[in-house]
């Protein structure tokens, strides 16, 4: 990718399998980021929608074995606000989970406990979890990956998807018991983690049937810690607003 002029990062790091510590030597490098747009064009005026929100690139040689993603902090913001666990993990991950972060970054971060809605957050994991459960058994074909489709011809599910059914509901459950994100399961449940990594190697030791009623007790378990807790946080719209207010006003 070449390097733009009208964008300032503030934070790097390699997502995927290597974010969630569940990465083997044939994992994907998957590089991703949150930018700053820097002109006034993409800030106030009418590019401010577009292009400048993502940029995203995906290298055509499968030998590469990379891709790349990067989100403008607006667009990850607006994310937060919809509770969507893939932005939310980003304030909760370990400081040497990044390969750069900016000071700006670093005060977004110690304010995470304001950025988080629970009740959106509980909605937008089970709606995804049911997503991953629909592709891992091959309903979605249209929308699963040419390496998952593969798979999934290979041993009846996508063993990928599961893993992330497995690594959400684990997620959710200890943050609806904690009021913590906890983004490598590893650090939550031992057990759990030699289970999903012995799916993600092995996945012919496993059948979709098996799977599926592993899922449903989860499922019930993150149904349970949701109705059970004492966690309720909104997401403070204003703060949000301030933040971009401050991050911006340096560009203009």
């Amino acid at each position: 990718m070449k390097e733009q002029s009208n964008i300032e990062f503030i934070a790097r790091w390699n997502g995927g399998s290597h974010f969630y510590g569940l990465e083997t030597p044939e994992s994907d490098l998957d590089l991703r980021g949150i930018f700053v747009a820097t002109e006034a064009r993409h800030i106030l005026g009418l590019d401010h929608i577009g292009k400048e929100q993502l940029i995203e690139i995906r290298d055509e040689d499968p030998a590469k074995k990379k891709d790349v993603v990067y989100r403008e902090i607006r667009h990850w913001m607006a994310q937060l606000h919809k509770g969507t666990s893939e932005s939310i993990e980003i304030l909760w991950a370990e400081d040497s989970a990044f390969d750069f972060t900016s000071p700006s970054f670093r005060a977004i971060r110690a304010l995470r406990s304001r950025l988080l809605d629970s009740d959106e957050f509980f909605r937008r994991l089970r709606g995804y979890m049911q997503g991953e459960m629909r592709l891992a058994l091959g309903e979605r074909k249209g929308q699963i990956g040419g390496k998952r489709y593969k798979a999934f011809l290979k041993y009846g599910f996508s063993p990928k998807n599961f893993v992330h059914l497995f690594r959400l509901a684990v997620m959710g459950i200890h943050f609806f018991k904690t009021g913590e994100i906890v983004v490598k399961i590893r650090d939550v449940n031992e057990k759990v983690f030699n289970f999903v990594y012995w799916l993600k190697t092995e996945p012919q030791e496993f059948s979709a049937e098996l799977l599926q009623g592993e899922v449903k007790k989860y499922e019930a378990l993150l149904e349970e810690a949701y109705k059970n807790t004492k966690i309720s946080t909104k997401f403070d719209y204003e703060l949000a607003n301030g933040i971009l207010k401050n991050v911006y006003k340096a560009h203009l």
